[in-house]
């Protein structure tokens, strides 16, 4: 052990300086662990904000929207299937393929909504009108936000910069336990266990569509079921 054979030739001021720096690399790692993992708590609770948003947006547009159409059998189906669109696209947030076709459906729902709109403003442009486009918009802007929220995450410098300091952790720590002739393992083996369940944690809360954590869809699936009985 490299410690130990430190210690054979090496006076006591050695260990010392070697436990200031084991001592620091510590604080250190705990310094950015708390960091990351408030930056990744943060983004979690906006994405979990944004759901709620989008839901709110989607149904005031539609309200909105069934006094000023005048099909309404259309329109409820329009906005049914776009609100199936968007509870579907964070379950099949790994599926590439199915994403592809979700958003390219959207977009063109989207595009059939403004269109109908355009429509209608051509005989009327007043305040309920006025009403129904700011709605629109807004729920347009919803769905783009969540989207970008489900797609940044971390970036992985954090996590290479987490290993790295965990690495001068352990390995300082494995140099004060050969110098100091322990031979008990329990702390490191403590050490590295605590360690990786912060970081999966941490990688669960910023990666909500695949982990252990999942941010609640019930906004959107109890406005869906208000529509059912309608």
């Amino acid at each position: 052990m490299w410690g130990k054979r430190v210690r054979e030739s090496s006076p006591l001021e050695t260990f010392k300086v070697s436990e200031i720096i084991t001592t620091s690399s510590f604080a250190m790692l705990s310094l950015i662990l708390g960091f990351t993992y408030s930056m990744a708590v943060s983004r979690f609770e906006l994405r979990r904000k944004l759901v709620i948003d989008e839901a709110n947006a989607i149904s005031s547009t539609y309200l909105r929207g069934k006094i000023i159409h005048v099909d309404a059998a259309k329109y409820k189906q329009l906005y049914r299937r776009y609100l199936d669109l968007r509870i579907e696209s964070y379950d099949s947030y790994d599926n590439p393929e199915r994403m592809a076709e979700i958003k390219k459906e959207t977009g063109l729902i989207q595009k059939e909504i403004f269109t109908d709109f355009e429509v209608i403003t051509l005989k009327n442009r007043g305040a309920l009108e006025s009403a129904y486009l700011y709605a629109m918009t807004d729920m347009f802007d919803s769905e783009f936000e969540r989207s970008i929220a489900l797609d940044v995450n971390l970036p992985p410098s954090i996590y290479m910069i987490i290993l790295m300091i965990a690495i001068v952790t352990i390995g300082m720590l494995n140099y004060d336990r050969g110098y100091s002739q322990k031979e008990s393992h329990w702390a490191m083996t403590l050490f590295i266990i605590v360690f990786a369940v912060i970081v999966c944690f941490i990688h669960d809360l910023d990666h909500p569509h695949t982990g252990a954590v999942q941010i609640s869809q019930e906004a959107l699936l109890m406005l869906r079921n208000s529509w059912v009985v309608q």
